[in-house]
């Protein structure tokens, strides 16, 4: 179950700094 959690906020996290770092439209294709 944390295993889960732990993917979950890992994948989150890692759209979220694809988002800040490319522009939006590249972030949300690429996210």
């Amino acid at each position: 179950m944390a295993a889960a959690l732990l993917g979950t906020f890992v994948m989150t996290l890692d759209a979220l700094i694809v988002n800040v770092t490319l522009p939006s439209g590249v972030g949300s294709a690429a996210a």
